[in-house]
């Protein structure tokens, strides 16, 4: 699989962000081949037609689209054309943290870190010309630097994800307080860094100090799921992933992932599926 790592030694200034037009940049890959990235992506789309397999999540990409994708997350693309319009936001996470005091930024935004919600939104005319605007106002101080241009990309770019974050949750009808709350924020870190250990909600109590009963509260409370179907949701993707972008067996898969037995394994995944994870692989095989 090919990685697309992000040049930190394009600019002088080591600036860790590139904006502007998508036809302009050669990098972004729209072919079926299977691909990643180490940084995370923003995309307006214009004009586009066709689907995106994204970490085994199928999403139609359409015209009037955003779409955010998160660092290493698998992607093959099935458009009618590469006739694909529109504009791209990239950074990488240091690029915030070297700047904001608050290292758990980048996850309050739920369109990076909220597996059960696909991560796309529909804009509207007004919202596609203030998006195009704010990118290319950060492509025009990347290309033109002045002393003070890191500082306005970053107030700029602070501005766009959390305007999108207030997009995102209206458009999906998400409590925009859950980006707020320290623990919540926590938890989503914490289980990014641990999921293929620990699959437990009082694993996760216990490194955030608190009861799973307070856990639980909150996770229903902000996003209508209890922690343990959000730590099985987690996994199952992982799994899907795992099946569909590795030729690596059951069993191995499950080793990867700590289960003790396969057996495990397979009623996790068929139970969320409806599947058996052999049948699963034999199925997106046959397309």
């Amino acid at each position: 699989m090919k990685v697309y790592s992000f040049n930190k030694a394009k600019y002088n200034n080591g600036l860790l962000i590139e904006a502007g037009k998508i036809e302009e940049l050669p990098f972004f890959d729209f072919s079926d081949n299977l691909h990643c990235s180490d940084f995370f992506v923003i995309l307006i789309f214009s004009k586009i037609k066709g689907y995106l397999v994204l970490d085994a999540h199928k999403i139609n990409v359409q015209n009037g689209q955003l779409l955010f994708i998160s660092p290493y997350q698998k992607r093959q693309w099935n458009l009618e054309n590469n006739d694909v319009l529109g504009y791209y936001l990239v950074f990488e996470k240091e690029f915030l943290n070297d700047f904001f005091a608050d290292k758990f930024f980048v996850y309050r935004m739920q369109y990076f870190f909220n597996p059960s919600i696909k991560c796309t939104i529909k804009y509207k005319e007004q919202d596609f010309s203030l998006y195009k605007n704010l990118f290319q106002e950060i492509r025009k101080e990347i290309i033109s630097p002045k002393e003070d241009s890191e500082h306005l990309i970053r107030s700029i770019l602070y501005y766009i994800l959390a305007q999108l974050n207030r997009d995102f949750c209206q458009f999906h009808n998400i409590d925009i307080n859950a980006q707020f709350h320290q623990t919540l924020i926590e938890f989503k870190k914490k289980l990014e860094e641990n999921f293929d250990k620990f699959h437990q909600a009082k694993d996760y109590a216990q490194m955030l100090n608190i009861t799973g009963v307070a856990l639980n509260k909150l996770t229903k409370k902000y996003y209508n799921l209890s922690v343990r179907d959000i730590i099985k949701e987690r996994i199952v993707n992982e799994i899907k992933s795992e099946l569909l972008y590795t030729n690596k067996t059951v069993s191995e898969i499950a080793y990867k992932l700590n289960f003790n037995e396969v057996h495990h394994l397979t009623r996790l995944f068929k139970k969320h599926t409806g599947l058996t994870p052999k049948n699963f692989r034999a199925n997106n095989l046959n397309g």
